[in-house]
This record gives C-alpha cells, structure tokens and sequence, in this order.
C-alpha cells in the first residue's frame, strides 16, 4: 500500500545483494527496513518489514516555541505521533527529588530517555540547535532540516511526509465511492489552547498548512473546523482521521524469500 512506490529494485539488491546472510537492519532516511532471518526446508527466508523512523525530539522544557516546532514537525511524519519529545534540563527540577537522591543527574535523565526509546535520530530542537550535544554513537540532526524541503519538493528530509499518505489515500481509499466514507475534519485550533489541541490533534507550520488546503483541500470528506476546549471532544470520535491519526495508519510489512544458495 502506503510503501509500494518506495521498495524499487533498488532497494531490494541493497538488502539482498550480499555475501551473507546474517540477520541485519539497513536504516534510510525515509524509513527502516529489517530482515530477519528463519529457516525452512533449508532455505533461507528473509522477513522484510518496514517501519517509520524514529526520532526523538530534544527541547528545552521552558522553550514554548520548540515544543511547538517540535509538535508540528512529528505531526507532518507518518508514525511522528509515537516520536518523544524528550525535555533536556540544565539542571533537574526540584520536584525529581526522590530520583535526584538516586543520583540521576540532567544528562543522565535524558540519556535513559534515549535508551529506553532507542531513537534511529535524535533532534535538537529550538536553542538547542546551535548547541554540540555528545550523545554516544546516536546520529544528532536538526529539527529545522527536516522539513526544509517541503515548500519545493513535497516532502521531508527525513521519514515519509503527510502529502505522500494523503496521496496514497487519494489513490486507493477515496477514488471511488465508499459504502462507508471517510471523513477527515481537521481542527482549526484556537490561539488561547494551541499548544494542549496541538498535542491532541497535531498540527502544522503555518506554511505547510497553506500547501495542504491548496493541494489536499478539495479531498473528499475532508473540512476544517474552528476547535476549542468546549468543543474539541467532537473531533475525538473514531471515525474522524486528524492530523495526527493520518500518520498513525497502519501499513502493510513486505516479505520476501530468499536462497542462501
């Protein structure tokens, strides 16, 4: 579905085309592919299946404006809403008490942070930018390049963008008449509880915005609404595909066989 046009021969002799067979994972910037290998009546099977990338958003906790780049940066990814958006202290709030007597220090938070989500980047949002954060072996990108390509080319630097779902969807879910049609309602969040319905709902630049009601708007089941905490709770209901539940579609994994000759 989804990833069809994305598995080109290319792609495939990347994963197949080696001298052995040992279980591996070949990470890209759009996503990341795994294989593992089973055995079965003597040949080799290779289970290949894909997933978002995962990318773990570095913000400082009183840096209002990164927190919401970093919200409209997941949100426009598919799988983003499941992205962490990691707070980096100078030193820890006081309220960490009983973990501070645990001699769980600033960086050593944000490093179990890391460790227990294991993020394929890790992105420095904000302030942090400009700041030469060591952590380990794990590649660090900028928050800002993920999307700068977006206004020319339709899509991110990294991991798949929402154009490319919308499309996908356009093609095999609302070309044809549905018994049961899909309605895509997208809040129009007040300025007042931005960043609470940001987190909620998703969001995106304002930029972005304006390409999606250009290209996208006319899709059909798809509207805007003006959404509010009095309201919000009406967009919640389980048919309604949001932002954020647009990038949390399921996809289908790609399987293939191989002989270990």
């Amino acid at each position: 579905m989804i990833l069809q046009h994305i598995l080109t021969e290319r792609i495939f002799r990347k994963i197949f085309d080696v001298a052995d067979f040992n279980q591996r994972s070949v990470e890209m910037n759009t996503y990341s592919i795994q294989t593992l290998i089973e055995f079965a009546n003597g040949v080799r099977l290779i289970k290949v299946k894909l997933r978002p990338l995962r990318l773990a958003f570095l913000v400082q906790p009183s840096d209002k404006a990164a927190i919401s780049t970093a919200i409209e940066t997941a949100s426009f990814l598919w799988g983003g809403a499941f992205n962490p958006i990691v707070p980096v202290y100078d030193r820890l709030p006081s309220n960490w008490g009983r973990d501070r007597k645990q001699d769980i220090n600033a960086r050593s938070a944000v490093e179990g942070y890391l460790d227990t989500f294991d993020p394929d980047f890790v992105v420095k949002v904000g302030a942090l930018e400009s700041k030469d954060l060591k952590l380990g072996h794990r590649e660090v990108i900028k928050c800002s390049e993920i999307l700068a390509s977006v206004a020319k080319e339709g899509t991110p630097a990294y991991g798949i963008g929402l154009f490319e779902l919308l499309r996908h969807l356009y093609e095999k879910e609302l070309k044809f008449v549905r018994h049961h049609p899909l309605r895509i309602c997208l809040p129009k969040i007040a300025t007042a509880d931005r960043m609470f319905l940001s987190s909620v709902f998703g969001t995106l630049p304002e930029d972005i915005n304006k390409m999606l009601i250009e290209h996208f708007g006319n899709l059909p089941g798809l509207e805007t609404r003006d959404c509010s905490l009095g309201n919000y709770a009406e967009f919640l209901v389980r048919e309604n595909l949001f932002i954020r539940r647009l990038g949390t579609l399921r996809h289908p994994s790609c399987q293939a066989v191989a002989s270990s000759g």
